[in-house]
Formats: C-alpha cells, structure tokens, sequence
C-alpha cells in the first residue's frame, strides 16, 4: 500500500476511534450553490440526486440507481404512495435452506433485493421498538426460525397499519409471548404463593408504548413544580396490568398433548390461544383508574367454555384500548420512528406536527401508521439540507445493518448474501438477536460532543474499538474484494460481487471520480480537507489506462469515503 494511502487510511481509522457528536463535521465546498435547491425541495424539478439519496437513506434501506431516478421523476410523497402499494416481502420456504440461521439470510436478502423497503424499514424500526431476540435461550435450535416468522410477518403486515392493531397482534405472538413471560403466565395460586409474571406488562408499557415518564405532545417531559419527571405508570398498575395477561398458551394443533395447561409439541406458527381457567377473574384497575368488573356470577372458572373465554378476550381488548388511548403513547412512539427513520435529536415541534397525525390522520383514525410515516418523511425537519448540515446534532450514526445493506444497494451487490448477516454482528447489531429488550442501543443514550453539549446518540452505544475495525473491514472487503460469504443455494461458497463500472469509467479523472463519489454518498457535502486526502490517495496510483488501474483508483476513491465518519452518519 503506498504512504498516501495509508496515511489517509490512518485519519480515518482515527477518526472512527474517536468518540465523536453524532453530527459529521462537513465544511462542504460548494455549500452554496446547494442552497437556493435547498429551499425548494417541494418542487418537483428540484429534487436533485443528492436530495433523492437523502430521502432514500431514510426511508429505505439504501439507494439503488433506479430508485434515485424514480424519486427525482415523480416526487416524494408519490414514491412513497408506490411504497404503500408494493407487495409485501415474506420469509417464506427459501429460509429452510440455510438452517438455524436462515430468517436472518433472508431478513438481508429482502432488505438488499425487494422492492417493498418502506414497509421492510419501518418494520426493522420498530423491531427494535417492540423487541424479541431470536437467540436468548428461549427457543431452541429447531423452534427459533418458526418462532420468529409470524413476529416478523405481523411488524411487516402491522407496521403500515394501525398501532393498535399491532400491540395486539405483537403480544398474541408466540415469540413475544415466550421471551417476556406472557406464555403460560398463570393465575395466582395462594396455595403455591405464586403471582402472575410481570415482565410483559412491565416492557409493554416502559418499551413499547408509553415509556417512564409522561410526555407533552412536543416529547418533552412533563414535570410536577419542583422540577421532578412524573412517572407514566406505576408498579400497581403493571401487576394489574400483568393479571390481564394470564392464560394465555400455545395453540393446539394435529398431534399434540395437553398437560393442563400447555399443548405440546409447541406451536408457534400461529398466535397463542386461551386456556381461560388461567386467566386471573378478578376486577382489575388501568391505566388513569379505569376498572375491568370481576367476572359475573354463575360462570365456571374449572373449564375452557366459551363465556370464560369470552370475559378474558375482552380484558385483554379493553386493555390494548387502554394503554392505545394513554396520551403519552403517540409523542413515545413518534420519537422513536423519528430517531430510527431521521435523526436521532428530532426538535420538540417535529415530533408535536408528527404526533397530531398519529392523534388524528385527518379522519379521525388513532395511529395510522401509513400517515405517520409519511408525516415523517415528508416534514420540512428531514427534507430540507440546509436544516440537515446547518442543526448540530442532526441525523444518527448508521447502524451495523443499515450501514452494510446502504453500500450493497449503492453498489448493486450480486450474489445470494447468504453470511452477510455475520457482519451485522460483528458490528454490534445481530439481526433479530438484541442483546436484551433494550434492544441494541437504548434510545436515550447520549454522546459529549467536542463542543462540550451532550446529544442523542443511540446507535453509538454499539461503538467500540472493535466494532469500528469491523466496519472499516467490511468496507474493504466488500468494495476492494467481495465479501465471501458462505455457502449458497447450490451448495457453493459464494461472493457478493458489486458494480463499480459508473466509478471505473471516470476513474482516470480525479476529480471527476471525487465529484461522483460525493455526489452519491456523502450528498455533494465532502469537506475541502477530505477531498485532498481522497485526491492525494488516487493520484499515488500511476494512471496506465487499463481496467485493472480503472478499477484500483475507483476503489481507492470509494473506500475511504465509505469508511469515513462523514459517511457512517446518515444525515
């Protein structure tokens, strides 16, 4: 490797070891002749390709060429409409070829190749809002791909849906239902001393819904006089939220044995069902004091029948309406999809104009995720550049997965992907295997910046010494080699290959070659330092005019881009 090389191969890995603000520090050079597009990107005409790349790192899980064009030909609330329509993604059958591992090969697969990547990237969203882990000693081995296939089904099904519909559909999942206790959550028994299990109640409420501390429509935290946070809930209403959650068990189906209470072997293919002698038949309180009646007189509690059945369906109705309904739930649940979609430091009045239409999509609809979304993407706060490089702290640390699938759509990656996933992991981010209910990153985790302010960081709790070396190894790997990836369908180790040809034909003009690769991955926003090193690095290849030197500049010019802080945070 020549010194010029490894000297700015150097400065990037400094940089990236360094705890650095969430926001890139990028003195742009030609920062105002971007200005007067800027301030016009509700006109059609004026959606420029970096305008288009910046829309689509937020709403889908990388830019594709032809998705660039698309954008910029009718417009983004429109792009958006043709999101809403495409067919949904599944991990249906190909998944059985690839074993344990398979939903996380296809979970690549479909995020790198299908056309619906609005649905598929909300639904990774919120994966990490109502969380599951595939691989926490809850399922073993043979059950974790059948587990995982309705969860993941309901986040794609419900996530362009409505809110409520998917709390309900989430906690009826065997998945959920056996990682937080739901499953089998018996009565209590003072015979045994034994008490409901709280844990579901506990996340549904601090994790999924509503968080700890009451909200004001605008996210900040509502507080009594003497400054202090009020709590959104408190421990009595989560254990009589934790009896409304009681007997509930696997399905039955052709072939298994019952034990009382659980039907063996475990059916995860469909949502849990009720084993109503379960179910606790006592009156219960809510959220802000509403009260579920004890069950009715003359009704047997030793049997499955139907009107026992029917009393603990609607309590678990009544409380899904409940906690629906609780004001705290649309300022929680719209920062959360502004921080995962946009920027991880949304201002008070983004989040308030997104809240209003989870609160009302103009006809009168409660949680309207579809308007949600698009109330997100298409607000002035992610749209405008200027408001993106001009707000400190603006935008997020690209995740391990996002940070991979964004260069193997940039690059049209060929291949079956099959092993891609490992990379996530050594990144810090295991798809569908959270390291807790946490998820992978709190989303209140915070960074000082050098200015001494400290901002919303999430993903940057996955940031270690080790993490970044992996990132900057992937970047080599994949644009300087392929990345080797495993074993595919034909039982033949395979390479992701990309397609550096728009790079290599200009390859031989530098800055030709700099412009294309700021223009497509750092939105033309390169700083005048950054733009030397990448020039100097290029120009130490001796230019002999074949493929091999084409390709060797085109290389050079995109890994160090790739690698660098300015663009592993998407902005």
């Amino acid at each position: 490797m020549s010194l010029p090389v490894m000297s700015a191969l150097l400065g990037v890995t400094l940089i990236l070891a360094t705890a650095t603000p969430v926001v890139a520090q990028r003195n742009s050079s030609n920062r105002n002749t971007l200005l007067a597009d800027d301030l016009q990107t509700s006109n059609l005409t004026s959606i420029t390709v970096p305008d288009a790349i910046r829309f689509l790192e937020q709403c889908t899980f990388g830019p594709t060429k032809s998705d660039i064009a698309r954008v910029q030909e009718i417009g983004y609330e429109a792009f958006i409409d043709e999101q809403f329509a495409a067919p949904m993604s599944n991990y249906n059958y190909l998944y059985y070829e690839y074993g344990g591992r398979g939903l996380k090969v296809r979970f690549i697969q479909n995020a790198v190749r299908k056309p619906d990547q609005l649905r598929q990237r909300v639904a990774f969203a919120l994966s990490q809002v109502l969380v599951v882990n595939s691989t926490d000693g809850v399922f073993d081995s043979t059950e974790r791909v059948a587990a995982m296939l309705p969860y993941q089904n309901a986040l794609l099904k419900q996530g362009l849906g409505n809110y409520r519909d998917l709390m309900y559909e989430i906690t009826l999942t065997p998945a959920m239902g056996a990682y937080l206790n739901m499953l089998n959550n018996a009565k209590p028994n003072a015979a045994t001393n034994s008490r409901p299990n709280e844990n579901f109640a506990r996340e549904l409420l601090q994790l999924f819904t509503l968080g700890v501390y009451l909200l004001n429509d605008n996210g900040t935290v509502k507080t009594d006089p003497q400054g202090n946070p009020l709590p959104s809930y408190d421990n009595a209403e989560v254990t009589e939220f934790s009896r409304v959650f009681t007997g509930w068990t696997f399905a039955p189906r052709a072939g298994n044995s019952f034990n009382g209470f659980i039907y063996y072997p475990r059916n995860y293919a469909v949502p849990m069902t009720l084993w109503a002698p379960q179910h606790d038949t006592g009156a219960k309180t809510l959220l802000r004091g509403q009260t579920l009646p004890a069950l009715g007189a003359g009704i047997p509690t030793n049997t499955n029948n139907p009107a026992l059945k029917a009393y603990a369906q609607n309590e678990l109705n009544v409380a899904m309406d409940n906690i629906f309904a609780h004001p705290n739930l649309p300022p929680f649940v719209v920062t959360r999809m502004i921080q995962h979609l946009v920027t991880a430091n949304p201002s008070p009045s983004y989040i308030n104009r997104v809240v209003q239409v989870f609160k009302n999509n103009g006809q009168n609809v409660r949680g309207d995720m579809k308007a949600v979304v698009k109330a997100i993407l298409l607000d002035n706060e992610a749209r405008n550049a200027i408001v993106a490089r001009s707000t400190e702290g603006y935008g997020h640390w690209r995740s391990g997965v996002l940070y991979i699938t964004n260069l193997l759509r940039q690059f049209e990656a060929q291949g079956d992907l099959a092993g891609i996933e490992n990379w996530g992991t050594e990144m810090g981010q295991n798809p569908m295997s959270p390291p807790s209910v946490f998820s992978f990153y709190r989303p209140e985790y915070r960074i000082i910046a050098l200015n001494g302010v400290p901002y919303g960081a999430p993903e940057m709790q996955t940031f270690t010494t080790a993490t970044a070396i992996r990132r900057i190894n992937f970047a080599n790997n994949l644009i300087r080699n392929g990345v080797l990836t495993g074993s595919s369908l034909t039982g033949k180790t395979q390479v992701t290959s990309i397609n550096l040809s728009d790079y290599q034909a200009i390859a031989l003009d530098t800055t030709a070659l700099i412009n294309l690769v700021n223009e497509r991955l750092l939105h033309g926003e390169m700083s005048a330092a950054m733009r030397t090193q990448v020039a100097n690095a290029v120009n130490a290849i001796p230019v002999t005019d074949t493929a091999a030197n084409r390709l060797s500049r085109a290389r050079t010019a995109l890994y160090l881009v790739a690698a660098s802080q300015d663009y592993q945070v998407q902005r």
